[in-house]
């Protein structure tokens, strides 16, 4: 039949980019082990399979086609990898990963069905850790907001805090706020879980905000 057709296909072509991801997925896996920041990465493939479970009841069902548009997010993907390995970024040959998958069930399962699994395919990018040039640019504003709340915190309680930049001067005391003391890796899977709440949600508002609540 059609269907059996189009499953063994989808499956064929999913276990070779498996094969072709088998080091970048290794690299990751590598990346979560060394990292206690990143660790959340172990999750995302099952959370991803548990929310295409839970959202079961609105799947498009009778609509899977093949429809050669899938191979546009496909060479996508491939263009990604491509530059990633010529001028070494390896988060955006991690982050081609989801856009091969959102290529490969669009094009051997239609728009329909891409659409509806198309929020759990963007999940996926929590896979990859946060591009380096994004931790140097928002880490250092981050540890100064931290120093700068935890004076504060310590002149509200009565100590004698004074902070400059990312140093506190508690009396005799010097405290420096490092570079993991910043928040961002956490921010980072803490917001992965939000957005992976978020797609239960029923209306788009209440998706938005309370993705949006992770900040503070």
């Amino acid at each position: 039949s059609s269907k059996a057709k189009i499953l063994f296909a989808f499956a064929a072509t999913f276990l070779c980019g498996l094969i072709a991801y088998a080091g970048v997925l290794n690299r990751a896996l590598s990346e979560w082990t060394r990292s206690p920041d990143e660790q959340h990465g172990f999750l995302v493939i099952p959370i991803a399979l548990a929310l295409l479970y839970l959202r079961r009841a609105s799947f498009p069902s009778g609509s899977a086609r093949v429809d050669l548009r899938g191979l546009l997010l496909i060479a996508l993907a491939a263009a990604a990898r491509i530059y990633s390995e010529r001028f070494i970024r390896p988060w955006m040959e991690m982050w081609s990963f989801p856009l091969w998958v959102g290529g490969v069930v669009w094009l051997l399962c239609g728009v329909k069905i891409f659409r509806w699994a198309a929020p759990v395919i963007a999940f996926l990018f929590f896979m990859a850790p946060l591009p380096g040039q994004v931790q140097t640019a928002a880490g250092y504003p981050l540890q100064i907001l931290a120093a700068s709340a935890s004076g504060w915190v310590l002149q509200t309680l009565g100590q004698p805090a004074f902070v400059a930049g990312t140093t506190i001067l508690l009396g005799d005391q010097t405290l420096d706020v490092e570079r993991a003391c910043a928040g961002l890796r956490m921010f980072h899977g803490m917001l992965a879980v939000a957005f992976a709440w978020s797609l239960l949600c029923q209306y788009n508002w209440r998706r938005f905000l309370f993705t949006m609540a992770v900040a503070p």
